[in-house]
């Protein structure tokens, strides 16, 4: 088996554990999809709600904005595993960026 298929488990923050103070801001993933079917693990994170965003800790992702409004929003973050299997990355443009925890929060 690809060392890229044996990922460790990726940090999905508790409340608790959320940094910056913004624990109250703290919102459960709507969903975590593994995908095993490709070269190399991947996994999908979904986070919906009013103005929400996926942290990774030094990034936040924010996407999918309505044009008028924060409502309804859904994030969506894929991170792949890397080929030698020491972690994930999350493509950003032309860069890989680590990912070793993360934790999806709404907006006030």
């Amino acid at each position: 088996m690809s060392p890229c298929k044996r990922c460790a488990p990726l940090k999905v923050l508790t409340k608790e554990e959320v940094p910056g103070g913004v624990g109250n801001l703290y919102k459960e993933f709507t969903s975590v999809t593994p995908d095993e079917t490709g070269m190399c693990s991947k996994k999908t994170f979904v986070c919906n709600g009013n103005g929400v965003q996926i942290s990774l800790g030094e990034l936040d992702i924010v996407d999918g904005e309505p044009p008028d409004n924060m409502l309804d929003m859904m994030v969506t973050m894929e991170v792949t595993c890397k080929m030698d299997g020491t972690g994930w990355v999350y493509k950003f443009g032309a860069e890989d960026i680590p990912v070793t925890q993360t934790f999806c929060i709404i907006g006030p």
